[in-house]
């Protein structure tokens, strides 16, 4: 766990170890980070990936995939079951 940062193309540890793990760099090369980002800070064993400082001064969070998976299906199971209690109560 902890905050990755990336300088020349290397990844490094708050304490600015460089980080070697393999796993953790395929895995933060992979991420489209927009252009207009500042301060990108990486994450592991976090439901977001990465985070960024957008042009307004605002922190944007990257998810990680399967957990905006898992959000978008407990969306859509509430969503169900609102619609669900809905046409009970316009039923009656």
């Amino acid at each position: 766990m902890g905050i990755y940062y990336k300088k020349n193309g290397k990844y490094y540890n708050k304490l600015n170890q460089r980080v070697i793990d393999k796993t953790k760099i395929s895995a933060w090369s992979g991420i489209y980070i927009p252009p207009a980002y500042k301060r990108i800070n990486y994450y592991w064993n976090k439901s977001y990936l990465a985070t960024g400082i957008d042009q307004a001064g605002r922190k944007q969070y990257i998810y990680h995939p399967s957990w905006s998976n898992k959000r978008e299906s407990k969306k859509k199971n509430q969503l169900k079951n609102w619609v669900y209690y809905m046409t009970g109560i316009i039923e009656k």
